[in-house]
């Protein structure tokens, strides 16, 4: 109980939460690469039996736990998320830019795209929201296969 207190009582400046944000996408990136897209289900499912999670309770467990917390912190989480997208897309294009071989997704991105979706799905995010963020040719190609 004192815990609790100590917690109600203390302030938390924007630039600790910032950096919590910061720590959770790196998580939240380790996680999602151990899941893989299943069109037959729509939704993500992990690669091995040996993982401990599931696409669908690990975006609404994330979307909860956010819930809690100030907007920012979500639409911080989602920048962090999208930026990232973006840097490993424009890398790939880059890569085969002067080739004729046209690129590939690979599944840890796809798998990122899909739990972002499903995240801003469950969080009540707009869609031109993460649309500024991501877009949405790069969210629809993460469903193609």
């Amino acid at each position: 109980m004192p815990y609790l207190i100590t917690l109600r009582r203390r302030r938390t400046s924007l630039s600790h939460v910032l950096v919590s944000t910061h720590i959770l996408t790196t998580r939240l990136y380790t996680c999602t690469i151990q899941l893989a897209y299943k069109p037959k289900f729509g939704t993500l499912v992990r690669k091995k039996s040996l993982y401990p999670v599931d696409g669908i309770p690990f975006s609404l467990g994330i979307a909860c736990i956010l819930k809690q917390l100030h907007p920012a912190v979500t639409l911080q989480l989602i920048a962090y998320l999208g930026q990232y997208v973006r840097n490993v897309y424009t890398s790939l294009w880059r890569a085969t830019e002067g080739t004729d071989n046209k690129f590939e997704v690979p599944d840890e991105l796809k798998s990122v795209l899909v739990f972002l979706e499903q995240f801003c799905n469950f969080c009540h995010v707009s869609k031109s929201s993460y649309e500024e963020l991501v877009p949405s040719a790069l969210l629809a190609s993460a469903c193609d296969s």
